[in-house]
């Protein structure tokens, strides 16, 4: 599977095949996998993983840095990002960021995703991560379901709020 990843901590000239890579959600924090690197660019490492560790890694991005020889410790529980579902999960959300001014979405902003530029929203969610071509957000599965397979518009959301789309159900919080 292919990993998205912050390769921030990695010595240069980078990963490379036959490597193995510590996945953690911080910088130095404890291993949620130490998996041999198959093949690597710079955003992202393909790894073999059983369908358990697989769910675990989509859709996030993970801090990767090379192995230590002595080994990594790995985290006595399942890794999250915070606390505010138990069933909520990072996900990577294709976007289009023409209606976002400069110099773009950084973590801690609120984003409006939506169809349509200005339209309704289907979520306003905190930006925890991004690229210019993805937000990393954190969704329940029913809207991580929703916003995965899309690109959406977004924006940064105003002080007031956004008006939700009507007939999403849970359109605007994480579950």
């Amino acid at each position: 599977m292919a990993v998205g990843v912050d390769l921030t901590l990695w010595p240069a000239p980078g990963p490379a095949p036959g490597d193995t890579a510590v996945l953690s959600r911080q910088p130095g924090g404890c291993a949620a996998a130490v998996l041999p690197v198959l093949a690597a660019t710079d955003t992202q490492l393909v790894v073999e993983a059983n369908p358990e560790r697989a769910a675990l890694l989509a859709g996030g991005v993970w801090t990767a840095w090379k192995a230590p020889a002595a080994g990594w410790p790995q985290c006595e529980t399942a890794p999250t990002l915070s606390a505010s579902s138990p069933d909520a999960a990072l996900v990577a959300v294709g976007v289009d960021l023409a209606l976002w001014p400069a110099p773009g979405p950084a973590p801690g902003d609120t984003a409006v995703l939506s169809w349509n530029p200005g339209g309704c929203a289907a979520a306003v969610l905190p930006v925890l991560a991004a690229t210019d071509t993805a937000l990393v957000v954190e969704a329940g599965p029913g809207l991580a379901a929703e916003l995965a397979p899309y690109r959406w518009w977004v924006w940064p959301a105003p002080d007031g709020g956004w008006p939700s789309c009507e007939g999403t159900a849970d359109a605007v919080g994480v579950d």
